[in-house]
């Protein structure tokens, strides 16, 4: 069984990243622009199927993170997170007004919490010596 290093987390959270992004970004460059700002039904197949692929990477994201970190899991990053924005906002470094520097600020806070749902079982056996298994009915 191999550890987790900082390269294969920074790998796990650069594929959630652009996972995330390509999904959905303030910008006019994702897939759920295409899929709205279409006005021709010919394309319609590749947008499926480019829709299909997304939903079931996702799957596979969210399994690994309902895994190891469970329901508690997420709801803890995400209060550490919105911990530390409310401290950087306190420190006047980020302005909560500005609703573009939220809004990407929030994707990337989701494909951290994805890519530490692929990593914590590594994580924790290192830190605990226990190892997640899922069993199957």
């Amino acid at each position: 069984m191999h550890s987790l290093t900082i390269g294969g987390f920074f790998l796990r959270w650069l594929t959630a990243v652009i996972l995330v992004l390509v999904t959905y970004n303030p910008t006019s460059y994702c897939y759920v622009s295409w899929l709205l700002n279409s006005t021709s039904w010919d394309d319609l197949p590749i947008k499926f199927l480019a829709g299909i692929i997304l939903v079931t990477i996702y799957a596979v994201y969210y399994h690994a993170t309902k895994v190891s970190l469970g329901h508690w899991g997420v709801i803890l990053t995400l209060l550490i997170f919105g911990g530390v924005i409310w401290q950087v906002t306190d420190w006047g470094w980020l302005d909560p007004a500005e609703p573009s520097v939220m809004g990407w600020l929030a994707l990337v806070i989701l494909a951290t919490i994805m890519a530490l749902g692929m990593s914590w079982s590594h994580i924790q056996r290192r830190l605990t010596g226990q190892l997640d298994v899922e069993m199957e009915d």
